[in-house]
């Protein structure tokens, strides 16, 4: 005896096989624009995170200043001496 075949499901309609491309190009469309705003958001705090790091370096520099200027005022090295102890200027 012969086995029939079991009966195929019926095919599911295009409509309700493939996702719905409008909503997934708004999805798409969605990110993108995310993505690019953090993008922006990003470079943004690069630049300021670059000009912080100028000032960080700037107020050490004059922390170091003030100090030497100091230990040569109550006479704990002269003047002459503290030109030695400067390192070269970075160019």
């Amino acid at each position: 005896m012969e086995v029939s075949p079991s009966p195929q499901q019926p095919e599911r309609s295009t409509s309700d096989s493939l996702p719905d491309t409008s909503q997934s190009g708004n999805d798409y469309r969605a990110l993108r624009r995310r993505y690019l705003l953090l993008e922006e958001e990003s470079f943004g705090l690069g630049r300021e995170l670059t000009e912080v790091g100028v000032e960080v370096k700037n107020l050490e520099d004059e922390k170091l200043a003030l100090l030497d200027q100091l230990v040569v005022l109550e006479g704990l090295i002269g003047p002459s001496e503290l030109q030695h102890r400067l390192p070269p200027p970075i160019l």
